[in-house]
C-alpha cells in the first residue's frame, strides 16, 4: 500500500477517527498537534526508547 501525503487525501480523512486516535495517544501520555493536518516531528533529542514507546502506543490506539 501507497501512502499518499497530499491535501486531498487529507481531506478526505475521518475527523472523528483522529480525534479518537488523538485522544487514546493522549492517554497513553504521547502529545500529537490537535489537528489531523499537522505533522509530527522527530528530531536527533528523541531517543531510541521513545520512539518505541511511541510506536507501540500507536499500536494500541489503533487496536482499539
Amino acid at each position: 500500500m501507497r501512502l499518499k501525503l497530499d491535501l486531498e487525501s487529507a481531506a478526505a480523512g475521518s475527523r472523528d477517527d483522529f480525534a479518537r486516535f488523538f485522544h487514546a495517544m493522549l492517554e497513553r501520555g504521547i502529545y500529537l498537534p490537535p489537528s489531523p493536518f499537522e505533522a509530527w516531528f522527530v528530531s536527533l533529542a528523541h531517543e531510541e526508547a521513545q520512539l518505541a514507546e511511541t510506536v507501540a502506543a500507536v499500536e494500541a490506539s489503533l487496536a482499539g
